[in-house]
């Protein structure tokens, strides 16, 4: 009997997967970035890397080897809308931690009674549900969304569906933070549109639900497994080399919610940048081919933090990166994720803290030297 009701919460590390998809034995993570400056402090970024399991060590240590694990549950049921796209709840009712992680806490909770919300209840039979409650996020959507149920694939057998939720109107507070023709468009090229299964909001229940999820749990372990990145090669051989296209990219972000730089760091980047040959894009108004394609055939890149940076991954292997990062946790950190997706393609990386005064003209200077070298 599938339970409707959230009684308790569980753990991946107390259950037994199917089967293990990949494993790799404890080593060093990665080296620092190249340094802008003599003696560049990387504190904030190693505090990044220490919140996922890592050491804050000058080679960032893994704690203990990597998995990559699938996960099986009979009578399970997992929902899409109201802020909970991803919450999985086991048969007792247990709702299972790291897949549900992204979800809205104050709704997902102890005692929630998912028959009570609102939504329409589905059966279905065999599902695997790889996307999680940021997926209304540009980076999320492709990193653990489609890149997941691509690495999914090849374990499910050929009855069980894909599920990833359709684009539709948010109500809440989760609109949707890129172009419905950029989700269309991501789909054609990730090779999965006829395997996947748009579902609606609604709440499911399924006779078998299948996920995947690493030990040691945290969500940016994927971003350090092969099948990661082959999924990127794959979509990148569709991509097409442009002659005409701009090399030097700055990445505005005035049109984003969150510009994560200042209006007068924005100005002195933007100036120094348009003097250096750099063509200002603005990846709001772009749809997803434009995007990809923009990366694809540029030289180097300068971009605040945001999810923009994840088309890194549609670059050659000597794309030169430098990310204009921000404390955005209130713990001192700046978060990892472009530098790990970086050190995993090859792509020669540099970071400015602006929480740390490093976004100066001085700096600046020093950086763009470095990166376009003049």
């Amino acid at each position: 009997m599938t339970a409707l009701k959230i009684t308790n919460e569980a753990s991946i590390a107390h259950m037994r997967p199917e089967f293990t998809v990949w494993h790799r034995p404890a080593q060093p993570r990665v080296k620092l970035p190249q340094a802008v400056w003599p003696g560049q402090d990387f504190t904030a970024l190693a505090k990044g890397f220490d919140r996922y399991s890592a050491t804050p060590s000058e080679d960032f240590t893994w704690h203990s080897d990597l998995r990559f694990d699938l996960y099986t549950l009979s009578n399970a049921a997992f929902v899409i809308g109201n802020g909970m796209d991803g919450l999985i709840v086991a048969a007792d009712g247990s709702k299972i931690a790291e897949p549900s992680c992204f979800t809205d806490p104050a709704v997902s909770r102890v005692g929630l009674d998912l028959s009570g919300l609102g939504l329409p209840i589905h059966q279905l039979d065999d599902v695997f549900v790889g996307f999680d409650g940021a997926w209304h996020n540009y980076f999320h959507f492709l990193c653990y969304s489609l890149a997941r149920c691509h690495a999914a694939d090849p374990y499910l057998p050929a009855s069980c569906q894909i599920a990833i939720p359709r684009y539709e109107a948010r109500p809440g507070g989760f609109e949707m933070a890129y172009q419905e023709r950029t989700y269309q468009q991501a789909l054609e090229l990730s090779g999965l549109a006829d395997r996947l299964t748009q579902l609606p909001m609604g709440v499911y229940v399924c006779k078998s639900l299948r996920f995947m999820w690493s030990i040691p749990r945290q969500p940016t372990d994927f971003l350090d497994m092969p099948p990661f990145y082959h999924f990127f090669a794959k979509m990148r051989a569709n991509l097409q080399y442009r002659p005409d296209a701009p090399r030097r990219l700055l990445l505005s972000r005035a049109k984003a919610h969150d510009p994560r730089i200042g209006a007068q760091a924005a100005a002195l980047v933007q100036g120094m940048c348009l003097a250096r040959g750099f063509t200002v894009m603005h990846f709001e108004d772009m749809d997803f081919r434009a995007q990809a394609e923009a990366l694809y055939n540029a030289e180097c890149i300068v971009a605040p933090h945001g999810a923009g940076l994840v088309n890194t991954l549609f670059g050659h292997d000597e794309l030169r990166v430098l990310e204009l990062a921000t404390e955005l946790d209130g713990d001192g950190s700046v978060r990892a994720c472009f530098y790990q997706i970086t050190v995993n393609r090859h792509q020669p990386y540099m970071i400015l803290n602006g929480s740390q005064g490093e976004i100066t003209e001085a700096r600046l200077a020093q950086a763009l030297t470095l990166l376009v070298g003049s």
